[in-house]
């Protein structure tokens, strides 16, 4: 069953800080305004609400405008309905540059970016693949643990050059669609390795960049023991892939994970593959 993070019961939420006045009439307003429209896969609750008006800082007239330009962009690119994308997802994923897999020690689901495993170069579909992939780590962050939804971003630049870098237009729509149509969705984002290239681009790109999501993100460099003794203080080894110096040492397998479950990564996929002896239809 393909479905889109906001279909998960949010009885489990929880507000993370007590709302003053100003901040709850703003809740308020927005509560009256969107509760009852269709979020095209969406959740109009208090959850997404919530995130939103952190985003805005509580502004309700900018948050008004976010969450309408969201609702806009949902229907246009046909998010509610991602089993149609499934041909070009299968195209953009088959080198494995995307994926999510395990997660860290508070339970954000981790989603592997490989930007040197890069096969297509094509807007519309690198765009959509983002998408999908952001509606799945969500998902399986949610199904794992129903009050978290930020995800883990771990991008390795391993084999990233000028003949597989994205261009400026893509780059920077990605970029649009993180800040603008998932914001408060990252926990932090470790960059490990990344070449000059992509920090000549990130330069260009950083003004860009909302400044609290520019806390959140981390370069790592140096050797392998210094770039695992960074990320084993966030994800518990045997949740970690083996080159990052995790304990999975099993391979990354497309039609495996696009063909399971779409609420599991490709952790919980495998994990549920051992306990059955056999592989899971998909669902």
């Amino acid at each position: 069953i393909f479905f889109p993070y906001l279909l998960i019961t949010y009885k489990y939420f929880k507000m993370e800080e007590t709302l003053n006045q100003d901040q709850q009439n703003s809740l308020d307003y927005i509560r009256s305004k969107f509760t009852s429209l269709d979020g095209y896969g969406l959740d109009m609750s208090d959850r997404t609400f919530i995130r939103y008006l952190r985003a805005r800082n509580f502004d309700k007239d900018k948050t008004s405008s976010m969450l309408e330009n969201t609702i806009k962009y949902r229907k246009e690119f046909g998010v509610n309905d991602l089993k149609c994308w499934m041909d070009v997802i299968t195209k953009e994923n088959a080198t494995g540059k995307m994926y999510c897999r395990g997660f860290d020690k508070h339970g954000h689901s981790i989603l592997y970016m490989k930007p040197g495993f890069e096969n297509t170069n094509d807007h519309d579909g690198n765009c959509k693949h983002l998408v999908y992939m952001m509606e799945r780590t969500v998902t399986a962050s949610l199904s794992r643990t129903p009050a978290v939804w930020k995800v883990m971003l771990l991008i390795d630049y391993d084999g990233y050059s000028l003949m597989n870098a994205p261009p400026m237009k893509t780059s920077l729509e990605v970029l649009s669609i993180l800040q603008n149509h998932y914001p408060e969705t990252l926990f932090r984002a470790y960059l490990i390795n990344s070449p000059w290239i992509f920090l000549a681009a990130y330069k260009l790109i950083k003004p860009f960049i909302d400044p609290i999501t520019k806390e959140k993100i981390q370069l790592i460099s140096g050797t392998p023991q210094e770039v695992q003794k960074i990320l084993l203080a966030d994800i518990e080894p045997h949740m970690l892939e083996a080159k990052y110096g995790g304990s999975d040492e099993r391979p990354f397998d497309s039609e495996k994970f696009l063909s399971g479950p779409f609420h599991l990564d490709y952790y919980s996929i495998l994990s549920l593959e051992d306990s059955t002896g056999q592989e899971q239809p998909s669902k």
